[in-house]
């Protein structure tokens, strides 16, 4: 993992005189950036073609200004990249099981333009989530083949590097690093971005340990967790918290036995308010009440307003097929006074309702057997796969990211996916 950062840190300084000349001028950076994609796939650098991306998005969901260059130019990236990949036979493998799986969802998002208030930006988001399915499992399958084992380890690297940088942002300009009353956000724009990328980072952490044992070292692995336990306690995100104590929770039940587990689990949610009242009591007698936020947690933070005004307009005007991809962000801005004063402001924060009001309940069921396709084709051969579906499907209902592709948590997600199917597919062939 040291040696991985040691690696990385040569294209991360690529990638910083980005975010100078992007701070500078927003076309030069775009002639400068395109131009460095071009030359890593010249190169054969595919790895550092998919995680300039990554750090791109990554910039683009803070809200620093200066930093505005990156919102501009990641679809410009994301679709020069699409177009380099299906020109590289090498890198274009057969494989395509997601986008083959994600097909049907996507011909309903294209049926739904027609319903569509802005339908140009209905189609660059298709198109946009569509190209992230092509992209990132044809680099991450050819990078895998190329490097073996020490891909993960570059790839947990990266992560680390990240909490690096946001380290130096928290230190350097805490106005931008820090927010919502003390709360981490480092580089990304809230502090429950953080907590998102913390919980799918940990869970292909998690995944890439089982997988290969020998690939790193006690005292990494120690580091890695201690540096993870950090950010989660300051970034104060409960929805992080809750995630990853599932997922433990269920991969040491699994190890034991995966149908006690299950029962274990189905009683916690069936008797879900019962012990939520009385684990609120016993966080409040630890003092834990201020850094845990539980003064607010019967608000949601405003998400019941959003949850229930955007059910109000499915049930009328999108329920079997909705208005095309990014409606759910035009309902929000174009209602933002109304919802500003009953005290909430942002957007939707439930990934299954932003895709039921974009795509409607059609667009939700193919989307939603898609997503779980995946976990339940695995549920026997990974051990970790149902407790990933899990934690996903708890951030999930409280964050909106699994919806939408321009973001940096669709492609770590897309990434377990694939990292859990390739390990299916090995175990039926030797069984």
């Amino acid at each position: 993992m040291f040696d991985s950062i040691k690696y990385n840190l040569s294209y991360i300084l690529v990638m910083a005189s980005w975010s100078v000349v992007g701070m500078i001028s927003t076309d030069l950076a775009m002639l400068y950036i395109n131009a460095t994609l071009i030359l890593f796939f010249h190169k054969e650098r595919y790895f550092e073609a998919l995680f300039g991306f990554f750090f791109l998005i990554i910039l683009s969901d803070n809200t620093e200004y200066l930093w505005n260059f990156a919102k501009v130019i990641k679809p410009y990236y994301l679709l020069l990249m699409g177009i380099l990949v299906l020109t590289k036979s090498k890198v274009l493998i057969s494989d395509i099981t997601i986008l083959k799986r994600y097909a049907p969802y996507l011909i309903i998002a294209l049926i739904c333009l027609q319903f569509s208030v802005d339908p140009g930006t209905a189609i660059q988001k298709t198109i946009s989530y569509a190209l992230i399915l092509l992209v990132v499992p044809n680099i991450v399958l050819y990078e895998w083949k190329r490097l073996g084992p020490q891909f993960f380890s570059n790839l947990i690297a990266f992560s680390i590097i990240i909490h690096f940088i946001s380290i130096s942002v928290l230190i350097v300009v805490p106005e931008v690093g820090i927010s919502h009353g003390g709360r981490w956000q480092g580089m990304f724009g809230n502090p429950n971005g953080l907590g998102i990328f913390l919980i799918l980072w940990y869970i292909l952490y998690s995944a890439v340990n089982i997988e290969f044992p020998d690939l790193f070292t006690r005292k990494e692995r120690i580091f890695y967790l201690l540096l993870t336990l950090l950010f989660l306690w300051m970034s104060g995100s409960r929805t992080a918290l809750l995630s990853i104590s599932m997922y433990e929770l269920a991969l040491n039940g699994f190890k034991y036995s995966r149908y006690l587990t299950l029962i274990v689990l189905t009683s916690f949610f069936i008797y879900f308010d019962f012990l939520y009242e009385g684990m609120i009591g016993f966080l409040v007698d630890l003092g834990l009440s201020e850094q845990l936020r539980l003064d607010t947690i019967e608000e949601g933070s405003g998400r019941y307003i959003a949850w229930w005004f955007t059910w109000e307009h499915i049930k009328y005007d999108s329920f079997f097929l909705g208005k095309g991809m990014g409606y759910d962000e035009y309902l929000m801005r174009s209602n933002y006074a109304y919802l500003s004063q009953l005290g909430h402001e942002g957007g939707v924060h439930n990934t299954y309702l932003i895709v039921w009001i974009n795509t409607g309940l059609i667009g939700l069921l193919a989307f939603m057997t898609a997503f779980l396709s995946f976990f339940v084709q695995t549920f026997r051969t990974c051990i970790y796969s149902f407790p990933a579906l899990l934690a996903i499907v708890i951030s999930a209902y409280f964050e909106p990211w699994l919806s939408a592709s321009l973001n940096p948590y669709t492609v770590i997600f897309l990434i377990i996916l694939i990292l859990i199917t390739r390990i299916h597919k090995n175990e039926k062939a030797l069984a």
